[in-house]
């Protein structure tokens, strides 16, 4: 199934055709069915795929639906689940206080963007930044930072989100930091395998959901931010507290900002990156060593017209100068993991499921706590 996954997502999208495939896959052991979504980004962020597959799904076996999952019909069908979001009355602009109060709220935003910048210049040539991490800065180039091709590996595997979560909870951190202390000890050994780990620490782009929990009509919603994974520290222990160091960082920084500072802040900072994909430089001037994207998912068992949901595995998005791509969805019990990388410039890429169970009893054993 992972074979014809990595094949299906080889291949571009018909430009000439609305920008969706769902692929049907039969044949697999124990009657099982799996189906294989592929949707461009321009439609939609991780969150909103999250919302268009509850689209689909429902917690009632016994529930039945018709409609296409893309249609119209369906789409409605769902929004009626949530209140309707509330709007903010447009000011009339002849209103001298509207004015005011207009201009303010952008002089806000411009204050707090440029706070933002300061500390990520401090941060980016060392002179400050209480404990933020940077893009570029001393990524150091490894086969994770090479142009990709158009030929892809796709791999998954599925782990207890009870077990994962206690592993965090060990470290006084959230699922989200097990899930980049995971990501990190199996880049370590993946490289180590290949001769490859650098004194200079990998680092991860992190995207974050800014859409509001009653948002399910736009697109993209998202941000990112910066993970320092440590990986050139051998201690597990003092890998996973240098991660969440700069998590903790990357997070007081965007707490400190509205959801349109943020926004914009996004847009400046990565106008870099977009600079290197648009020169075909990526790989000469790596902005992260890899994508770790963690998406919550359905938080009780799902069904798909009687078909209990037994798996959700992300198979998300390699670029140039960051060939692999690890994407994790919660779902109900599991946490589900997908790895799609550029099968030329990352070889092997099957190992990292084995590395990640490896740093995953890494963790565990240097916190004292037994995995289930």
């Amino acid at each position: 199934m992972f074979e014809l996954a990595s094949r299906l997502h080889s291949g571009l999208l018909d430009r000439t055709r609305p920008l969706w495939e769902i692929t049907l896959i039969s044949g697999l052991p124990h009657r099982q069915i799996a189906t294989f979504k592929k949707i461009h980004h321009a439609l939609m962020d991780g969150a909103a795929s999250i919302h268009f597959y509850n689209s689909m799904l429902s917690p009632d076996p016994a529930e039945r639906r018709t409609a296409s999952p893309l249609s119209v019909e369906a789409y409605e069908a769902y929004k009626r689940k949530f209140p309707a979001p509330k709007k903010p009355p447009r000011p009339d602009l002849t209103d001298i206080k509207a004015i005011g109060d207009f201009l303010k709220e952008q002089w806000g935003n411009s204050v707090g963007v440029t706070r933002a910048m300061n500390q990520y210049l401090a941060a980016m040539f060392g002179i400050g930044g209480d404990g933020l991490v940077t893009p570029f800065a001393g990524v150091p180039r490894t086969s994770f930072n090479r142009n990709i091709t158009g030929a892809r590996r796709f791999v998954a595997q599925s782990w207890s989100l009870e077990r994962v979560r206690a592993m965090g909870k060990a470290y006084d951190g959230t699922i989200n930091d097990a899930v980049l202390g995971m990501c990190a000890g199996a880049m370590r050994k993946y490289l180590q395998s290949l001769n490859e780990l650098p004194d200079k620490p990998l680092k991860a782009m992190a995207p974050v959901s800014i859409r509001p929990a009653d948002d399910v009509d736009s697109g993209n919603s998202v941000a990112s931010v910066t993970a320092n994974l440590a990986t050139h520290i051998d201690d597990p222990a003092a890998r996973m507290a240098a991660i969440q160091e700069s998590m903790n960082s990357a997070k007081a920084q965007l707490r400190a900002m509205t959801a349109r500072q943020i926004q914009l802040y996004t847009a400046i900072t990565s106008f870099p990156m977009m600079l290197t994909a648009l020169t075909r430089t990526a790989d000469k001037f790596p902005a992260y060593s890899a994508t770790i994207s963690n998406v919550p998912g359905p938080r009780e068992q799902m069904y798909w017209n009687g078909a209990r949901l037994d798996g959700m595995y992300p198979a998300s998005i390699p670029v140039d100068g960051m060939a692999m791509n690890i994407t994790q969805v919660s779902n109900f019990k599991n946490i589900d993991f997908g790895i799609t990388a550029c099968r030329r410039s990352v070889p092997h890429a099957q190992r990292m499921i084995d590395y990640l169970e490896d740093a995953l009893v890494e963790l565990e054993r240097a916190a004292g706590i037994k995995g289930k």
